[in-house]
Parts: C-alpha cells; structure tokens; sequence
C-alpha cells in the first residue's frame, strides 16, 4: 500500500512540474484557480498554439470554418496565458525582492538591538552590574537565534560553557537556553565528540542536515543540528547549539554563516575580562589528539 502511494505522489508531482511553471504555488493575493491557470508551463501553451495552428490551417483549408474558429479560439488561449503567466513571473520577481529586502531590515534591525545591548552591559564601570547586563545580553542573543534559525516553532538553543573539569569539557549553560520545552540540553561534550574537536583544533561549527541520514544516535530528540563556537582568534569560551525535530528544519546559511554572526556577537560578550572566563586554548588540544 505504501508503494502505491509513494508512487501515486510522484507520478502525481511529475505531473504538476510537467504542467506549472515551479513558482506555481508562490503565494499572491489570487484565486487557486487564478494562479495555476497563469502559471501553465510554456511547454503546455507552445504545444496548444502549434497543434491549434496545424489543424485549424487544415481546417480552413478543408473548409470547416467551425474547426477553424475553433482552433483560433485556442491559440489565442495559448498566447493570452503566455502574456498572463510571463505578467505573474514579473509580480513574484517583485513581491520575492520585497520579502528579501524585508527580510534584510528584520535582521539588520535585529543585529542593531543585541549589538547596542552588548555594547551598553561592557559599558558598565561596576563589576557586578556589567556581568548581570552582560548575561542578560547572552540570554536576547539566544532569543534571537531562537526566532531568526529555523521554523518558527521546535527550535531549540543552547549555550555550552567550559566545564571546570581535568578534560575539555562542556556542558549546558544553567541560564542560556532557549526554544521549546525542556529545552536545557543534557549533553555533555568532549574529546570524543566531533563538533568540539572541531571547535577546538579549527575553530569551526557542524552542520548535520539529517542526523538520521548521518548514522548518528537514533534516539536523538532532533534530526537536524548546528553548532558554533563562541571564540577569539585564541580561544574557545563555548559552543551555541541549535537544533529541531525534523530534518531539513536548519538550512546551511542559517547553520553557517548566520549562527557564526550570532556567535561572534555571543563572544564579544566575555570580553570584559576575557582572562577571568573560563576558556580553552584553541589548537593546544590537536597536537595531543595527534600524538
């Protein structure tokens, strides 16, 4: 029965893409109808405006006017849905310019609000206040990886602090956690775990697009996941982590160069006394995992 199905849905988008030009089902304020009837594919209104020609010129030439009118009937479809589709591709180009551009103010806007945050908690002379403003900036930058990193709900953040432990170690921060519920990780990373090895000797995150897919941990609560590290050029002060239920969910922009902008923005944070945070020496760790 599966098999059937799964056959059915592909023969059924096989069927779609044949037929609709792939920005069929972009959202414009229009009827259903509207939309797939100006979104015919030029396959579809080159091959009615042919086989119109052809038989209403055999038509004409046989004397059946009733074929004939019939068939111009149909080529003047042809060419006014390729005068209304080509008129829609202009409306999306415009309104999906519009989406990016709003976009880039969102995040724009965005970025002014967790720098300015940052930038005032430095700014405070009296040590407690500035830790206690510097944490609450760790915790809106969190927030706004929740909301800008993934679908709008599931996502789950996590900061992972350096762990007063003999080996390099991390664990999830008590306070910087944000996303759906029960959404302090438990997980504890190490030289064993690959995104912390490549944290440590590269300064670098990992994207897994289909933790299944992958062959990692089955039981995993996600499927999909990132992870950045919060660093100088020198040293490593922890980890962000994002992840979601579904596969795919975290796409590589938002993986990699957005959660890296989020990150370095996290680790401007510890600059007020970096030498009191707790860190690790980026590439001391690789010679010993080498040796």
């Amino acid at each position: 029965m599966n098999w059937v199905r799964s056959k059915f849905y592909s023969l059924r988008q096989g069927t779609v893409r044949l037929l609709f030009t792939d920005d069929y089902e972009f959202s414009l304020p229009e009827a259903s109808w509207a939309a797939k009837a100006t979104s015919v594919s030029p396959h579809v209104t080159n091959f009615i405006v042919v086989i119109g020609s052809l038989v209403g010129g055999v038509s004409f030439g046989q004397g059946s006017w009733s074929w004939g009118i019939l068939c111009g009937v149909f080529i003047a479809m042809g060419i006014i849905l390729d005068y209304l589709r080509d008129r829609r591709e202009v409306q999306i180009s415009t309104e999906k310019r519009n989406l990016q551009q709003q976009a880039i103010k969102d995040l724009v806007h965005t970025l002014i609000d967790t720098s300015q945050g940052t930038c005032d908690a430095l700014s405070i002379e009296e040590k407690r206040r500035r830790e206690a403003s510097l944490a609450a900036a760790r915790k809106a930058i969190l927030s706004t990886i929740r909301r800008s990193i993934g679908p709008e709900n599931g996502v789950r953040v996590n900061f992972f602090e350096v762990a007063e432990d003999s080996a390099p170690t991390l664990r999830a921060s008590t306070y910087a956690h944000e996303g759906r519920s029960n959404h302090r990780s438990t997980r504890i990373f190490d030289l064993h775990d690959e995104s912390l090895k490549l944290a440590l000797c590269h300064n670098q995150g990992r994207f897994i697009v289909d933790a299944k897919a992958a062959g990692l941990d089955s039981e995993l609560p996600y499927q999909t996941f990132a992870t950045m590290p919060v660093s100088s050029e020198n040293y490593l002060y922890g980890m962000i982590t994002v992840d979601s239920p579904e596969a795919g969910d975290i796409n590589e922009f938002e993986a990699k160069e957005l959660l890296n902008l989020y990150a370095s923005q996290f680790a401007l944070t510890f600059m007020s006394s970096p030498k009191e945070a707790k860190r690790l020496r980026i590439g001391d760790i690789c010679n010993d995992l080498d040796n």
